[in-house]
C-alpha cells in the first residue's frame, strides 16, 4: 500500500540538541542507513534510561511498523502519547498501525486526530486520501489530497495521487500542475519523474515522456518501471527495436512481470516481427495471471491474424467468461459471426459492446453494416449516419454503406 512510504518517519526524529542519551543519536544514524534492527535496539536501550522521550517512542513505533509489528507499534505510540498527548506524529502512526490491522474505523479516527493536532502536517491528510481511495470514496480522497497539497505545497505523495486520479478521469493536462509543483521541490526524484512521464503518455506526448524517462534512468538505471514506461512510449511511437530493448531491460530486473510480458507481446505482434514470440510472452503473462483477459484478447487477435479462426473465437469466448462487457472482444466476435452469415448473433454482440461503451464507433459501424447486409436498411441507417458524421476512415466507410443501402 502507499502507506509503506513510512520513510517519512524521519520527520519525527529527535534534533541534535535533543539527545538526552547517546543511544538516541545512534538510533538516528541506524535509521538513516536503513538498519532497522540496530535502530530498534538503540531506541529500546535509550528509552530504558529516558522513558519520557516522546519522539523516541514515536520513532520506535515507526520502526515496529516498518517491521510489520502493528501491535508493538501501537504500544510504543501509546507511550509517546502518554508523555505528549498532542504528539501528532504518534497519532498518525497509530492510524497506520490500525490500518495494517485492517481496522479502518480506528485508523481514520487517529488520522483525523493527528490533523486536528497539527493541520500543517500533511502525512495524515495523504493517508486519509489513500483510505478514501481504498474505500472507493473518490470525492473524499480528492478533498484530502488537496488539503495535503495546501498544507505542504509540492507534497510528493499527494501530487502523484492527484495526477493518477486526473489521468484516470481523462484530463491528464490538469495533472501536470501537481507533479510539476512537486518536481520543482525535488527535481531528481525518480517517482515524480515517472509520474510526469505517465502524464505525458496520457496526453500522447510520448517524446516528452521519453525525455523524463531518460533523466530517471540516469538517476536509477535499476528501476524496472523506468524501462517499462520507456517501452510503452516506444510502443506507442511504433519504435519497435527501442521498445523491445526497453522491455528486455525491464525483464532482466523482474522476469515475472505480467504487464511487461504482455506489452512485449504487443511489440512482436503489432510490428509483425514474430507472432510466435508474441504468443510465448502472452503465455508467460497468462501463466502469471490466468485471469488476465487483455492477454486472452490479444491471443485471439493474433490467432485470427495467422488464420486460426477457431482458436481465435475460443480465446475471445474465454475473455467474456472473465470480462463479459469487454467491448473489443464483443466487436471481434460480432465480426466473425457476420462473416459466418449469422447476422442476428453478430448484431447482438455489437449491441452488447455499445451498451458497455457507446463511444466504440467501430462496433456501431459494424452493427449498421450487419443490419444492412441482412437487408434491414431502415434499422441500419441510424448507426451508419451517426458514424458518417464522425468523418475520417470510419465515416467514409459508413458513407459508402449508406450509398449502397436502399
Amino acid at each position: 500500500m502507499s502507506l509503506a512510504l513510512l520513510w517519512l518517519l524521519l520527520c519525527s526524529l529527535a534534533t541534535a540538541q535533543d539527545y538526552p542519551d547517546p543511544s538516541f543519536q545512534d538510533a538516528e544514524i541506524a535509521l538513516q542507513s536503513g538498519d532497522l534492527d540496530r535502530a530498534r535496539k538503540h531506541l529500546e536501550r535509550g528509552l530504558k534510561k529516558v522513558p519520557d522521550h516522546a519522539n523516541a517512542w514515536a520513532d520506535l513505533g515507526n520502526v515496529h511498523l516498518l517491521q510489520e509489528r502493528p501491535d508493538d507499534a501501537i504500544s510504543a505510540f501509546e507511550s509517546a502519547l502518554a508523555v505528549d498527548a498532542n504528539h501528532y506524529v504518534a497519532m498518525n502512526g497509530m492510524g497506520v498501525a490500525y490500518l495494517k490491522k485492517a481496522d479502518r474505523v480506528n485508523a481514520i479516527e487517529w488520522f483525523l486526530r493527528s490533523v486536528e493536532a497539527n493541520g500543517a502536517y500533511a502525512t495524515p491528510l495523504v493517508n486519509l486520501g489513500d483510505v478514501g481511495m481504498a474505500m472507493g470514496r473518490l470525492a473524499e480522497a480528492i478533498v484530502y489530497y488537496d488539503l495535503a497539497s495546501q498544507a505542504d505545497p509540492g507534497n510528493k505523495r499527494a501530487a502523484i495521487a492527484l495526477a493518477d486520479i486526473h489521468i484516470a478521469a481523462g484530463v491528464p493536462d490538469q495533472a501536470l500542475r501537481y507533479v510539476q509543483a512537486a518536481l520543482s521541490r525535488a527535481p531528481r526524484d525518480v517517482d515524480l519523474l515517472l509520474s510526469l512521464a505517465s502524464v505525458y503518455q496520457a496526453m500522447n506526448e510520448d517524446r516528452l515522456a521519453l525525455d523524463r524517462l531518460a533523466a530517471a534512468k540516469e538517476l536509477d538505471p535499476g528501476r524496472r518501471e523506468v524501462h517499462r514506461y520507456a517501452g510503452l512510449s516506444f510502443l506507442k511511437l511504433a519504435m519497435w527495436p527501442e521498445a523491445e530493448a526497453a522491455y528486455r531491460a525491464a525483464l532482466e530486473l523482474d522476469s515475472e512481470d505480467r504487464d511487461v510480458h504482455f506489452e512485449l507481446s504487443q511489440v512482436y505482434g503489432l510490428s509483425g516481427q514474430d507472432v510466435d514470440r508474441a504468443m510465448d510472452h502472452l503465455g508467460y503473462a497468462l501463466q502469471l495471471d490466468p485471469g488476465f483477459y487483455p492477454a486472452m484478447a490479444l491471443r485471439g487477435d493474433l490467432l485470427e491474424e495467422i488464420g486460426d479462426i477457431e482458436g481465435a473465437v475460443n480465446a475471445w469466448d474465454q475473455v467474456l467468461v472473465v470480462a463479459p462487457g469487454h467491448c473489443p472482444t464483443l466487436n471481434n466476435l460480432g465480426r466473425r459471426r457476420m462473416v459466418d452469415g449469422d447476422y442476428v448473433a453478430a448484431a447482438l454482440h455489437f449491441s452488447e459492446c455499445l451498451a458497455a461503451d457507446p463511444a466504440f464507433h467501430a462496433a456501431r459501424l459494424n452493427r449498421g453494416a450487419c443490419r444492412a447486409k441482412a437487408g434491414d436498411c431502415r434499422a441500419a441507417q441510424p448507426d451508419l449516419e451517426a458514424v458518417a458524421r464522425l468523418g475520417g476512415t470510419l465515416g467514409a466507410q459508413a458513407e459508402a454503406l449508406l450509398a449502397e443501402c436502399h
